[in-house]
């Protein structure tokens, strides 16, 4: 029986009101003070409200508690939840929560207990089921220990005798006009059910974001025939324009595929949410040492330069993905309550068809291929040329993850390697040129294979040149077709010895060995140059994604002339020409050791510039000291008096002649630079300049006739 609570006219301290509540509940016999009881409302939209009840038991309370209503109504005011509300009458106290939707209730309820609670309601109204069904895994006193904690937290109530200040009284559940007996947790399970054997889901794999999708729905007989013009109807209704429906029917069972073609992801997403609820479905996103005793003598301690505390080694261990991967993200999770509501199951096998060029991960990481030459008992009997990755029993009560991490590998045939050194400066050039296995690869494939290569070099950026802001290494990648009509993709990357070795961690998964070292001192024409290079690929290629043939072509630019002294590769295995080494290897990794001797032309036209310059300032030394100079010889005028003394000459020329006196008069006599004499009367002056000009007797110089002075030296003529 209810009773009102009767309150006394005298006044005790809060404490004391919490104190006698306790001595209530030891004295009444652990008997509750109160009870609970909950209504929870239902409408066709989700949206309601729970109403709890709390009526005092007055039998206990009456003897037992003093205070004023006032006093509780206080505690109930500082402490209930926001999402709660309350009236009070005579009857007790009414809390109610109300909400819009089931997600609005779960959060509430969530605020309220502190605690994420199970909660699931349907309500199908369609040709699969009709009814209600709704379970939680609380209880409406789980929603009042806010009430019980406060108590407690006062001191009022020792902990052990919380849970008697509330019980659970009757629960009930309305909907759709009729009202339903429940626990105090509530399950009420008021659904009809067309079962449904199984559901297939298939997807075809055309091309990565390319697929075919169908969905099978297989019913027995006697429980589709009643419902068949109904069912094809939902079907019709519930799939994406570009979707077909075919239908089935043998001795026990009926099938309604759903199928759509050609779609993407996206695509893909929308016909699900059509078949299934656009509420029920959404994706997941988710080193080697040599003992060859012959190196000894060459071994150059720079060439062992890998730290391995370094930060490039210790990224050693990070995930990398081979951009010979392409994958699709296609886990998919899936609430099937549209179709299973409660507690209502059917199996579910999900089934995969791609061509040998892919793989598929399920959700339980299982890997699956479609390999042409799988054996019988690898082969679906049910649909030709698919796989069956997952099966399993669902429900309608929670969602499922199903669906497949769809990737493709691009096979390579082989790898053409050159490697160069620039000529003056300590920077390299590498072209790694990867050539695909297949003929036929699409263009929107070769942008897709060179973006994924770029993106490894996360830093990369500028129009033409990919440099790296880091680094400073020019990186960029680019496509051809070889003479066997083959695609070739080709990595370039100039840069120094590590950022090379930094970029081939990143773009390849390994940064290997990259060291040259050459001989010091500049005044040695002959040098000493040592190389090790090493690199391996597995983890960019593994073992599915080389072909049986595959190899490596290997090359190093050595230099002109140089000569080898030492090689890692026996002689049989290389080709050596004037200005590299060339070598095969047949897995996918190198490690390629040499070391040679060459002539250092730098120096050697140091030595020849040299040898010139010193010559040439030999024979300039030599010209200047022994140049010849010119001589000029002067006849002084008393000998030239005594030459031209009047004589008179005779002499007997056999005809008896005698000759005419000749006078001799005061000449100079010059040498020119060559020792030739010049006077006068020489040919080298005209007749008409001879009686005109004479010959300066100092610097030789032609002066006129009636001169005092010569003009060029300032020399007196006499």
């Amino acid at each position: 029986m209810k009773f009102k609570i009767k309150i006394k006219d005298i006044m005790l301290p809060k404490i004391l009101i919490f104190l006698c509540m306790a001595m209530m509940i030891l004295l009444g016999g652990c008997d509750s003070a109160s009870k609970v009881n909950t209504l929870l409302k239902i409408n066709n939209d989700l949206s309601g409200e729970r109403i709890m009840d709390i009526s005092i038991n007055n039998e206990v309370v009456a003897n037992n508690y003093t205070g004023t209503i006032d006093d509780i109504k206080k505690i109930v005011d500082e402490n209930i939840p926001e999402d709660l509300s309350y009236t009070y009458d005579d009857a007790g106290f009414h809390l109610k929560i109300e909400f819009t939707s089931l997600e609005d209730y779960k959060e509430k309820i969530k605020k309220i207990t502190g605690e994420e609670k199970e909660i699931k309601i349907t309500l199908p109204e369609s040709v699969w089921s009709n009814g209600i069904y709704i379970s939680e895994n609380f209880s409406s006193s789980d929603l009042l220990k806010w009430f019980s904690s406060a108590m407690v937290s006062k001191g009022a109530v020792q902990s052990e005798y919380e849970q008697y200040i509330t019980t659970a009284g009757d629960t009930y559940v309305e909907y759709g006009g009729e009202k339903y007996t429940t626990n105090a947790n509530i399950y009420v399970d008021k659904s009809e059910t067309l079962e449904i054997s199984n559901i297939d889901m298939l997807l075809k794999v055309n091309a990565l974001n390319n697929y075919d999708r169908d969905i099978v729905f297989t019913l027995p007989v006697e429980a589709a025939a009643r419902k068949k013009s109904e069912i094809k109807e939902y079907f019709e209704e519930h799939k994406t324009e570009n979707a077909g429906l075919e239908v089935k029917e043998n001795d026990n069972y009926i099938s309604y595929k759903i199928s759509v073609s050609n779609v993407d992801k996206d695509e893909l997403l929308k016909f699900d949410k059509a078949v299934f609820g656009s509420d029920n479905v959404g994706f997941y996103s988710s080193e080697s040492s040599s003992n060859d005793p012959s190196l000894s003598s060459y071994y150059f301690p720079e060439l062992d330069n890998v730290d391995a505390d370094s930060e490039l080694q210790k990224e050693r261990n990070e995930k990398y993905i081979s951009p010979f991967i392409s994958t699709s993200e296609l886990m998919e999770n899936i609430n099937f309550s549209s179709y299973l509501p409660g507690l209502r199951t059917t199996n579910v096998d999900y089934y995969v068809m791609a061509d040998m060029d892919y793989r598929y991960k399920t959700p339980d990481s299982m890997i699956y291929y479609n390999f042409e030459d799988m054996n019988e008992d690898g082969k679906d009997k049910k649909y030709e040329g698919y796989v069956k990755i997952t099966s399993q029993t669902v429900s309608g009560s929670s969602p499922v993850r199903l669906g497949a991490d769809i990737s493709k590998y691009y096979t390579v045939s082989y790898i053409n390697i050159n490697t160069t050194k620039k000529i003056f400066k300590d920077t390299y050039i590498r072209d790694v040129e990867f050539i695909l296995e297949k003929e036929d690869i699409d263009d929107e494939t070769i942008k897709a294979l060179i973006a994924a290569f770029e993106s490894k070099n996360k830093t990369a950026e500028t129009d033409d040149n990919k440099e790296n802001k880091n680094t400073g290494a020019i990186f960029n990648v680019s496509t051809h077709k070889m003479k066997d009509k083959k695609t070739a993709l080709n990595v370039h990357v100039e840069g120094t010895l590590d950022e090379i070795g930094e970029i081939a961690y990143k773009v390849f998964g390994d940064s290997g060995k990259f060291s040259y070292v050459n001989s010091r001192g500049f005044f040695k024409v002959r040098k000493y140059t040592a190389v090790v290079d090493s690199l391996s690929f597995r983890q960019m290629l593994g073992d599915e994604k080389i072909s049986d043939d595959f190899k490596i072509n290997y090359s190093f630019g050595k230099g002109i002339f140089s000569k080898i002294r030492y090689c890692s590769e026996p002689d049989n295995n290389f080709k050596n020409t004037f200005n590299k080494i060339e070598t095969v290897y047949h897995a996918p990794e190198f490690n390629f050791t040499y070391v040679g001797t060459y002539i250092d032309f730098m120096s050697l036209l140091f030595y020849f510039f040299t040898t010139v310059f010193l010559i040439s300032f030999i024979v300039l030394i030599f010209g200047a000291v022994f140049r010849r100079t010119p001589k000029i010889e002067v006849i002084k005028n008393d000998v030239m008096d005594d030459i031209t003394s009047y004589d008179k000459l005779a002499c007997n020329t056999g005809a008896g002649k005698e000759l005419e006196a000749v006078n001799i008069n005061k000449i100079e006599v010059l040498e020119d630079k060559t020792g030739k004499v010049i006077t006068p009367d020489s040919a080298e002056i005209d007749d008409d300049t001879k009686a005109d000009y004479i010959i300066c007797s100092k610097c030789a110089n032609r002066i006129p006739k009636d001169s005092r002075f010569c003009e060029k030296c300032g020399n007196k003529i006499n």
